[in-house]
């Protein structure tokens, strides 16, 4: 009996976009946030970043679903222009988190 292209193919499950900040726990560090996205686990993704220095001592301030309620996503490049920050830049992570629910919600980068 022969089996359908569905059948025999499995579904991959949908990736999921996250947007994440995490912090390097050092003075040359201090105060600073790095704001990136990823479809892969949060945790492992930047861990690996920071292998190649050799860095261990972090903390993951922001771990967040990139989706809005109306399924549209948005993106760390939305998230630092509402946070008004870089790629590494002086801020919290509650500012930051704001920020991130700011864009998600209304997805309007321009309304401050």
């Amino acid at each position: 009996m022969s089996k359908t292209i569905e059948e025999i193919l499995v579904p991959k499950p949908e990736a999921r976009l996250r947007i994440y900040a995490y912090s390097i726990n050092d003075a040359a560090h201090a105060g600073q946030l790095k704001v990136g996205q990823t479809t892969r686990n949060v945790k492992q993704r930047v861990a690996e970043q920071l292998k190649t220095a050799n860095i261990k001592n972090y903390t993951i301030a922001l771990d967040e679903s990139a989706e809005r309620d109306d399924g549209t996503i948005f993106t760390d490049h939305e998230v630092r222009k509402r946070s008004l920050c870089f790629e590494y830049r002086e801020a919290n992570s509650t500012g930051l988190r704001r920020a991130a629910e700011l864009v998600g919600s209304n997805g309007d980068i321009r309304q401050l």
